[in-house]
């Protein structure tokens, strides 16, 4: 496919079959999905290109570009059977992207919360306590982060766009809940439910 490339760099279907159906199906390596689709994007190419880059986006953790990109597509393909799968991609990037910040806030915040404790141990009183200060303000925002996260979830739900993974996300966001709180056995049912309703 490459030597195909170098021989017809204008050919759409070539950058198309190696991002998606190698780099993306095969090896799932999204980032190089992404490049290649990306690049099939600037020949003249069929409606289903722009999907199938916006897919790997989310794979790859973009998912700003993905929301961007599927409310671009959305715009453009608004009384077509592409719609609701625009809507609901453009939902499950939300919901990915408040995850993700969410994880990032506590894990800043832990790292915080240890400087902390060594910031005590010191005797550095003052500086100790404006460390906690910004570890309860990453928490509380990684709260509101996950409160989105769930909205998302059961937007999909309550809208028939995959309830099924839907759940399974509320699942895992309710396990989390109880691993917090120290209830190990019940986050693990839980997580136990969601892996055999995704199997």
């Amino acid at each position: 496919l490459k030597e195909g490339i170098r021989k017809n760099p204008r050919e759409y279907r070539l950058y198309y079959d190696l991002g998606y159906t190698v780099y993306a199906q095969k090896l799932e390596d999204h980032a190089n999905a992404v490049k290649y689709l990306t690049a099939a994007l600037h020949h003249r190419h069929d409606r289903w290109v722009p999907r199938m880059l916006y897919r790997s986006l989310m794979l790859n953790g973009e998912h700003e570009k993905a929301i961007a990109g599927w409310t671009d597509y959305l715009a453009k393909h608004a009384d077509t059977a592409s719609a609701p799968v625009a809507r609901k991609f453009i939902v499950r990037n939300q919901g990915h992207l408040a995850e993700r910040e969410a994880r990032k806030l506590l894990a800043a915040a832990a790292v915080d919360r240890e400087e902390a404790k060594a910031a005590l141990d010191e005797g550095k009183t003052a500086l100790a306590a404006e460390l906690e200060k910004k570890v309860e303000e990453k928490i509380a925002s990684a709260e509101e982060y996950n409160k989105k996260a769930k909205e998302a979830w059961q937007r999909m739900m309550a809208e028939d766009m995959d309830p099924g993974f839907a759940l399974t996300k509320l699942q895992i966001l309710a396990a989390e809940d109880h691993a917090e709180a120290g209830r190990y056995y019940e986050a693990n049912a839980l997580l136990e439910v969601a892996r055999w309703e995704t199997t």
